[in-house]
Formats: C-alpha cells, sequence, structure tokens
C-alpha cells in the first residue's frame, strides 16, 4: 500500500500541467491525447493490490475519480480536434474558427475538476499508510461513540417518559407512543437495564482503546521503512497484524448496531450476546498489537493489560 499510495501522489503531482498542457493547447492539431502521468496511475498494480485493505480502496476511489475526470478532458479535446480534421478534409476546406465560448469553458471546468481531483488524491496519500489508517480508524471510533450516546439517550428517556406518564389516565398521548411502547425500556425491566449500563460502560471503554491505539500503534506504523536485512519478511508480518487489526476496529461498530438492536428489541439474551461478541473483538485488537512493531514491550503493554482487567471487571 505504502508503494501504491507513493505512485498515486507522485503521478497527481504531474497531472495538472499535464491536463493543463492539453487544455490550453487545443488550438493546436491533435490527434491523439496521452495520458502521461494519468495512463501510470491507472495501470498500477500496485493501486489494486490487497494491502491495506479499506485504504487502498480509498485510493482506488480517489484514481478513479481522477481517471473520470481526465477522461473528461480527452474527450473535450478529441472533439475539438475531430471537428478541425473534418474541416481540413472536407471539399470546400471550410476555415477553423476555433472554439466557441462554450467549449473553451468545458475544457476549463474539465480541466479544472482534474486539478481538485489530483489535490484530494495527493492529500490522502500525503500522510502515508499510517495517515490512511489512523483517518478510517478515527471514523469508527466517532461511530462508535455516536452509537453509545444513543445507547445511554434510550435508556434516560425511558426513566423520563415513566415518570411524566405516573399521573396520566393511562392513556397514550400520541400515535407515536402508541407503537413505540413496545421496544421502550420500562423501569420494571431490572436485568435489561442493568445490562444496558454495563454496555454503555464497557463500550466507553472500547472507545478509549481505539484512542490508544490510535496514538501508541497506527500513527506510529512503520510503513516500508528499512529495518534491517529481515525487513522484507517483517513488512509482510506487520502488513499481516495492520489488517488483522483494522477488520477488527471495523467490525466492532458494526456490532454495536446489532447489540443495540437487541435492546430495542428488548432481547437481553441477544443483547448479551453481542456486548459479550463486541468485547472479545476489543480484547482481541488490544491483544493483536500488545507488543510494539518491533516486537518489544513498551507503555502500551502494561496499559493494556490493566484495560482488559478492567473491562473484565464490569
Amino acid at each position: 500500500m505504502h508503494h501504491a499510495a507513493q505512485i498515486a501522489h507522485d503521478d497527481a503531482l504531474a497531472t495538472p500541467p499535464h491536463a493543463a498542457a492539453h487544455a490550453l493547447g487545443y488550438n493546436n492539431e491533435n490527434r491523439g491525447c496521452d495520458f502521461g502521468p494519468v495512463d501510470r496511475t491507472g495501470g498500477r498494480r500496485g493501486c489494486g493490490g490487497r494491502d491495506g485493505g479499506d485504504d487502498a480502496g480509498e485510493v482506488r476511489a480517489q484514481v478513479r475519480r481522477l481517471l473520470v475526470a481526465w477522461g473528461e478532458v480527452v474527450g473535450c479535446v478529441k472533439r475539438l480536434a475531430e471537428r478541425r480534421q473534418a474541416l481540413e478534409t472536407a471539399k470546400g476546406k471550410a476555415k477553423d474558427e476555433g472554439p466557441t465560448e462554450s467549449e473553451r469553458q468545458d475544457v476549463l471546468a474539465a480541466t479544472g475538476v482534474v486539478w481538485e481531483a489530483c489535490d484530494a488524491l495527493i492529500k490522502l496519500c500525503d500522510g502515508g499508510i499510517a495517515g490512511l489508517v489512523v483517518r478510517k480508524a478515527e471514523e469508527w471510533r466517532s461511530v462508535l461513540l455516536d452509537a453509545v450516546e444513543e445507547l445511554k439517550e434510550w435508556g434516560d428517556d425511558v426513566d423520563e417518559d415513566e415518570d411524566e406518564a405516573e399521573g396520566s389516565d393511562g392513556g397514550f398521548e400520541s400515535e407515536d407512543e402508541i407503537f413505540g411502547a413496545a421496544n421502550k425500556l420500562g423501569k420494571g425491566d431490572k436485568e435489561l437495564k442493568e445490562v444496558l449500563d454495563k454496555s454503555v460502560k464497557k463500550l466507553k471503554m472500547v472507545g478509549v482503546l481505539y484512542q490508544a491505539l490510535i496514538k501508541r500503534r497506527l500513527k506510529i506504523y512503520p510503513g516500508s521503512a528499512a529495518t534491517g536485512p529481515t525487513n522484507g519478511e517483517a513488512q509482510k508480518d506487520h502488513m499481516a497484524t495492520l489488517e488483522e487489526l483494522m477488520k477488527l476496529l471495523r467490525s466492532i461498530p458494526e456490532q454495536v448496531d446489532d447489540l443495540a438492536s437487541a435492546f430495542y428489541d428488548l432481547d437481553e439474551d441477544e443483547a448479551k450476546a453481542m456486548l459479550d461478541k463486541c468485547s472479545g473483538e476489543a480484547k482481541s485488537a488490544a491483544g493483536l498489537v500488545k507488543q510494539n512493531w518491533t516486537g518489544t514491550d513498551d507503555e502500551f503493554t502494561a496499559w493494556s493489560t490493566k484495560w482488559v482487567d478492567a473491562l473484565n471487571a464490569l
């Protein structure tokens, strides 16, 4: 992934002036357009490799956007060139008046999109693989914490609703209450409420784990930096570990969605099972990179042990 990102970065830097040259030279005879750096970017096998998982996919998506934008530039220029060629081969050899104002604007607009696509690709690749995985992990952590907050509010809203209903005549105030009552947690559901409270506490701890993993592991991922004669094998091991870690970090928020569904269905057994699964995957993530990328203990090693103990104690 590191090499693919570097290739995409370098070619994205070279593409804007290449596109500008075509756009500014559309008045010249043009029987074909050289794709130059864009052709190299789209054709690199590295951009479609397995390294990086979702992150490689993100680079590929940006490369596709760049290729589409470049295709618009090529299409505009080729249409102008074909029209000129048709005029030159016509019997009367009519004079080419050049592009219309509308055609000029089309070419300039298409070129602008190429520049924007290149800027986005450069920004994506500048941070290297560490930057890519950190960004994804932060996104997943945000999704996780949003889900935790929604669960907490769901439990709090139920308590407030029951307090307000105590002095009522027992009827429903609205249609929403009639159809929403079935999946509301009542004060009598003490066991499910305990599972909910435990889930919120544990998932908040998982959010802290994400933060620690981002700071102590993902941000310092070595990429393809040389570490000695065995760097090739070490790099393969690092990438395999990183891919497994990212799978776990992606999976946990998805499991939390299933956990939330179990609570909304008032399914205590399913909620417990999903909480155990979320906790298990979080502990697996912590254990997977308990040691740093050089295979030695550090601050995270000791902290992760305490974190697992604290999670189990809840």
